[in-house]
């Protein structure tokens, strides 16, 4: 760890043995009720806990994104979550799993040489194929993936980061999770308002149920219909508790009362939000080099409305990238 720093990041003098300090003479013991065990060096590893342990590993793993670049294989990093994708026509398939295959070897090598490990029978380990739906039933499905001499299946759905994915992208399994948990919710606040002044109950229904059916809302812009009104249902049921109102009781007041956007009014607001801050406050470069802002060849009375240029997409998946839907909304 401090060799990536002074060589990788260039850390040194003071700063260099700020780290040294810190990660010097740590030991560690077992306890189990009153008994404990013998103190021994602690050699390896990060303290447990630690404010510093996050960005520690981190910067010790950065150097595996440079593996993974070198096979031309994308890669994200999220904290000790990686994950690997290569894009590859039906008549690549094969190649471009071979590829995979190497590339995941290397990094599994990578990982024993620095001391970590790759533990790809925990689960934690997952293989899909995403499709377009027109072509579905013109491509095999995916091979087992061979890590660490363990064989890895295709799995239906994968979750990422709280986001359950699908091999069609239709987020039909990511809405019905959030429905039962934000429906479980419901049952319990039901009982919140009776002991709880409006303000507050308020607050607690927005943290524990809102926060569900905004996170990650940007992907559904052009999910189902039935989808949206899985969600809007869990949005009336939640503003009916919230303002005692009953079952039969039109639900537009109570959402105008609590200042509630409907489901999908909400995404297509926060998306539109997010591509004003992109557009003109340069926040998300990664999302600004997306954009292409419109030059009409004429000179028309909406030039000047800094409009978006909407692209020709071929298929259906690709028209609800962020690109299409952020000029079309």
């Amino acid at each position: 760890m401090i060799s990536r720093l002074q060589h990788t990041f260039g850390v040194t003098v003071q700063a260099l043995n700020w780290f040294v300090s810190y990660f010097n003479t740590r030991s560690m013991f077992v306890r189990q009720s009153c008994n404990s065990s013998a103190t021994t060096a602690c050699n390896y590893g990060i303290p447990q806990g630690s404010s510093l342990g996050p960005l520690c590993f981190i910067l010790f793993i950065v150097p595996l994104s440079s593996v993974i670049g070198s096979f031309g294989v994308r890669h994200h990093q999220y904290a000790d979550n990686t994950q690997t994708s290569i894009a590859a026509l039906k008549d690549d398939l094969k190649v471009n799993i071979n590829t995979l295959k190497k590339c995941t070897t290397t990094v599994h090598q990578w990982l024993l040489h620095n001391g970590l490990q790759l533990n790809p029978s925990n689960q934690q380990s997952e293989v899909i194929l995403f499709t377009a739906a027109r072509g579905r039933q013109f491509v095999d499905d995916v091979p087992s993936l061979q890590v660490s001499d363990v064989v890895i299946q295709p799995s239906a759905t994968i979750k990422s980061l709280g986001v359950t994915l699908d091999r069609h992208l239709t987020f039909d399994q990511h809405v019905a999770n959030v429905c039962k948990t934000c429906y479980f919710h419901i049952r319990v606040l039901h009982h919140v308002p009776q002991s709880l002044p409006d303000d507050v109950a308020r607050i607690v229904a927005c943290s524990t149920v809102g926060s569900r059916l905004d996170y990650c809302n940007s992907l559904f812009v052009s999910m189902t219909d039935s989808n949206f009104k899985k969600l809007q249902h869990v949005q009336n049921t939640l503003g009916q508790v919230m303002l005692r109102a009953g079952k039969f009781e039109h639900i537009s007041p109570a959402l105008i009362k609590l200042h509630w956007l409907p489901v999908q009014q909400h995404i297509l607001y926060k998306q539109a939000l997010i591509t004003f801050n992109v557009l003109h406050h340069n926040n998300r470069s990664y999302l600004r080099d997306l954009l292409t802002i419109h030059n009409p060849s004429h000179n028309l009375r909406s030039s000047s409305h800094h409009l978006l240029s909407v692209g020709y997409m071929q298929s259906v998946s690709s028209s609800c990238c962020y690109k299409q839907s952020a000029a079309t909304n």
